[in-house]
């Protein structure tokens, strides 16, 4: 790129790279822009003037990023709708940046939405509340872990295992942050190359690292898909469960896994199989108590059977 193209059309790239990273440098910009640094610094002083971007220092380094509010201010009615929804799913994660951005915009969001549309908006949509992970003590360790995902810098964490005890994982890649049941787990990559699966709110300390290169072909629905929820265990196998006619209609109005297969039962019961894999199996067949039988595999009828007999013990 030459000093002869047109300051218009490279204000507008330097506009659209901003979008796309979120926050820039000068710096960065000239470099992803191969326009002089010179050049980059003037058109932002120029930006500035027209809409609403913010300079701030993070280190040794100075950002500058788009006020959130701008991209509010040119949404449509159902955008701004959807987003005020967002934040409604969302409101386990109050007191992160995760949900208190959609908190920041959102008299902007409602002054949008015309007086028609905007009566009783706050009871036509609901997220009927379930049990939900809090994370008002980790927003600092969230921020760090946010920074490191977007910006793709490793991480070494402290995270605790199931039974308490704390570990120390280094040179992480943080891949995709997932949420799952109002909950928050971190897909990552260990330096040997595997992935392995983090609950947030199990991690004590998040220390940044080194940039990485974030890789092509990672595909996080690939790596959930084979399993049954979240949590892997084992290698994917053929799952048999029989529902009673009472349950049948439930089990047939949802898609409980990729692979699902229903068989109508002469009883007016329903037969779901699914090539999958997953300690929550047990959790889920439990749920069903009576309506749904294990046919296989052997450990599930093992499991589940003992779960059962144990929980009746409780009654005796």
């Amino acid at each position: 790129m030459t000093e002869r193209e047109p300051r218009a059309a490279r204000c507008v790239r330097l506009l659209l790279h901003m979008l796309e990273q979120g926050r820039v440098t000068p710096s960065g910009a000239a470099l992803a822009m191969g326009a002089p640094l010179r050049s980059v610094r003037r058109d932002l002083a120029l930006i500035s003037t027209i809409i609403p971007v913010t300079a701030t220092r993070w280190g040794r380094h100075r950002y500058w990023y788009l006020d959130p509010g701008f991209s509010a201010r040119n949404l449509g009615v159902l955008d701004r709708i959807s987003l005020l929804v967002g934040k409604e799913i969302t409101s386990f994660l109050h007191g992160t940046a995760l949900h208190d951005g959609l908190w920041r915009i959102e008299d902007e969001l409602r002054d949008g939405v015309t007086p028609r549309f905007a009566h009783h908006i706050d009871r036509k949509f609901r997220c009927h509340p379930e049990p939900a992970r809090c994370y008002e003590s980790q927003t600092d360790l969230l921020d760090e872990l946010l920074d490191a995902l977007l910006r793709e810098l490793r991480i070494t964490i402290v995270h605790r295992s199931a039974g308490g005890e704390p570990r120390q994982h280094q040179g992480l890649e943080p891949l995709t942050l997932v949420i799952y049941r109002r909950a928050l787990y971190l897909l990552a990559r260990r330096p040997d190359g595997k992935n392995r699966r983090f609950a947030i709110d199990r991690i004590e300390t998040v220390e940044r690292g080194e940039h990485f290169d974030y890789p092509e072909d990672w595909d996080p629905d690939s790596a959930l898909g084979d399993c049954f929820g979240f949590f892997a265990t084992g290698t994917p196998e053929r799952v048999r469960l029989r529902f009673t006619a009472c349950a049948a209609h439930y089990v047939r109005a949802r898609t409980w896994h990729p692979t699902q297969a229903l068989i109508d039962l002469p009883n007016g019961g329903v037969e779901l199989t699914m090539h999958t894999h997953g300690r929550e199996l047990t959790r889920f067949v439990l749920e069903w108590g009576a309506q749904c039988r294990v046919v296989e595999p052997g450990w599930l009828v093992d499991e589940v059977s003992a779960e059962h007999r144990a929980a009746a013990s409780q009654y005796e």
